[in-house]
């Protein structure tokens, strides 16, 4: 029975007892009760920056601090420590540097509202160059030599050089056989003159250049080297040297003897005449009657070909077609410039069924 009577009495409580229902905790916007101040003519890595500032409401937990570096987001390092504790917020920067002057703003957030703070920091660099000379004479002398840098130094009259004068003629080995190098060489004054040129001729036609013609000019020591001698190099060769004075020329000639193409001496004579006998005798043909039809004067069916922009050292084919193509009594010559041509090692020529 006193059990069941004190269920009873809590019972009765708990249907009594009135609930008690805890209102939340309402904060106002946020605001610097104490703003941050702007600090200068701090001197590079002399000492570190504290900037603080002072924030209510205090203990919302809302509430969110952020720093800004000329409206940036300044991002914790081993350099800023920002510190936020309980409505006291600061900014410690160790070894400040030039390159921190600028503009810090703290914003502070909640939800129902903002409030920002600002402040100046100037950071001067500490001198890294010495100024003062050790030596007040030699920076006066070198104040001097400076100045006169300045001073355009007194013009030299150009030098006006004679005409040119050849005091060592133009000579050469005179004749040489084709395939042999030559030079030409010759001494020249005045030396130094800028204004001095040489030209080659031949026969009275400058000398193109060319891998085979090599002109030089060596302090007054005039120089032409033919590499590989051939035929057509043979003739008058001068030098013309001329400047703005006047002109002067010397002269030499050079012969170039061309190779027989074929050998004509045998080294067997007695095996050559016995040579000669036999295709004599097979030569011989006895008379016999034919009804061979009388052979035709020759036709060029083809003409030679002209040939423009021929490189020198370079091959060379000319060619044409000729009938009538088995008449063994047929011979056929060439000739430039209206001269018999000369055949060689360079010049090859051929009579194939027609193609010549």
């Amino acid at each position: 029975p006193e059990g069941l009577a004190k269920i009873r009495e809590m019972e009765d409580e708990a249907r009594f007892k009135h609930e008690v229902i805890q209102e939340p905790v309402t904060f106002q916007r946020p605001v610097f009760t104490v703003p941050l101040q702007n600090l200068e003519n701090l001197v590079e890595d002399q000492r570190n920056v504290h900037l603080e500032c002072r924030l209510i409401p205090v203990g919302d937990p809302t509430l969110n601090v952020q720093w800004f570096f000329n409206d940036t987001p300044l991002m914790e390092g081993t350099r800023f420590h920002p510190v936020h504790d309980f409505g006291y917020v600061a900014l410690d920067m160790d070894y400040v540097r030039p390159e921190d002057t600028g503009v810090y703003t703290c914003k502070a957030t909640n939800s129902l509202g903002q409030a920002v703070t600002t402040c100046m920091l100037k950071i001067k660099p500490k001198a890294s160059i010495l100024l003062d000379t050790l030596q007040p004479q030699g920076y006066e002398k070198i104040r001097e030599l400076e100045d006169l840098k300045g001073q355009k130094p007194p013009e030299k009259p150009d030098t006006v050089y004679e005409k040119p004068v050849f005091t060592t003629p133009l000579v050469g080995p005179g004749e040489i056989n084709e395939g042999q190098p030559a030079r030409l060489e010759c001494r020249c004054v005045p030396v130094g003159d800028p204004d001095l040129k040489f030209f080659w001729y031949v026969n009275g036609i400058e000398l193109p250049k060319g891998s085979r013609l090599i002109p030089n000019n060596d302090f007054g020591f005039v120089t032409l080297d033919i590499v590989s001698g051939i035929a057509e190099d043979s003739g008058v060769y001068m030098c013309k040297a001329v400047n703005k004075a006047g002109e002067a020329v010397t002269s030499t000639s050079l012969r170039v003897k061309g190779r027989a193409g074929v050998l004509l001496d045998s080294h067997h004579p007695e095996a050559y005449r016995q040579t000669q006998k036999f295709e004599y005798d097979s030569s011989r043909i006895p008379e016999t009657w034919s009804d061979e039809k009388p052979k035709v004067a020759p036709v060029f069916v083809q003409h030679l070909n002209n040939i423009d922009g021929a490189v020198e050292g370079h091959y060379l084919r000319i060619e044409g077609r000729i009938e009538p193509t088995n008449d063994d009594k047929l011979k056929v010559k060439w000739f430039k410039n209206g001269k018999p041509l000369v055949m060689g090692t360079r010049i090859k020529p051929t009579d194939d069924f027609g193609l010549v």
